[in-house]
């Protein structure tokens, strides 16, 4: 079952990497693709929902290494609307589009992220089936991000790929907590004291958990809370048709 996975999992992340590579670490705003419906008993295929339409804030806080061992503190808030596909019982693909502010520290000074643009590909395969599992699932997930905005009025842009696993486990079909941990990646372009420079998160991973509620079979609320690595806050809510 895990050699299926992997290789699903991979399609996905090929799929996603056709997508422009641009330039930075840390951009994802929380949440997985997919994490909704394990809270659903399956159903005929013909009454699936195949469809969920979502929005989301999401508050982060890391440490980036540039060009020449310069320390970097940033902070930033993001605000998603996401839409979400899922062609098959395991599998869901999500793309994103919203909003980008905070800021980031250097030698003593604090310089704002101007309104940016943050942009998502995402995909979740799920390994472990929460039916006949005693509501227990396991998703393998991956996300690629964009991200562009100014910072001391020069340009600072942002990519990163996340690779991730998530279990969890459903209580009367409506409340669904989880455990997470990921790994991500990707080069961050900005001018470090007036010349361009490239650098990178000092932690490369996030470990913490969340939970997601159903309401009346449609709608559905998350929160996210990750305290060790890239640490951060998110919430959102859904709704399936």
């Amino acid at each position: 079952m895990l050699t299926r996975a992997a290789l699903c999992v991979g399609v996905a992340l090929a799929t996603l990497l056709v997508t422009r590579a641009a330039s930075a670490c840390g951009v994802g705003a929380g949440g997985a693709a997919g994490l909704s419906g394990c809270s659903l008993a399956e159903h005929e295929e013909e009454s699936r929902r195949k469809w969920r339409a979502g929005a989301s804030y999401g508050l982060a806080s890391t440490s980036l290494r540039f060009t020449g061992n310069q320390r970097v503190s940033q902070t930033r808030h993001a605000a998603l609307a996401t839409l979400e596909h899922r062609p098959t019982p395991s599998l869901s693909v999500q793309a994103g589009l919203g909003g980008l502010l905070g800021e980031v520290s250097l030698g003593g000074q604090t310089f704002g992220f101007s309104p940016g643009v943050i942009g998502l590909l995402g995909a979740s395969y799920r390994a472990v089936d929460p039916a006949g599992n005693g509501g227990l699932f396991m998703l393998l997930t991956s996300q690629l991000s964009f991200a562009a905005t100014r910072a001391n009025d020069a340009p600072y842009t942002a990519v990163d790929l996340r690779l991730g696993v998530l279990f969890g486990k459903t209580f009367f079909d409506v409340l669904t907590p989880y455990a997470t941990a990921r790994v991500f990646g990707g080069p961050i372009l900005w001018d470090v004291g007036g010349a361009p420079a490239q650098g990178t998160d000092v932690n490369k991973y996030q470990v913490g958990g969340g939970a997601t509620v159903l309401l009346a079979r449609r709608f559905d609320l998350f929160v996210e809370g990750i305290p060790l690595g890239e640490r951060g806050l998110a919430a959102g809510a859904g709704y399936a048709f």
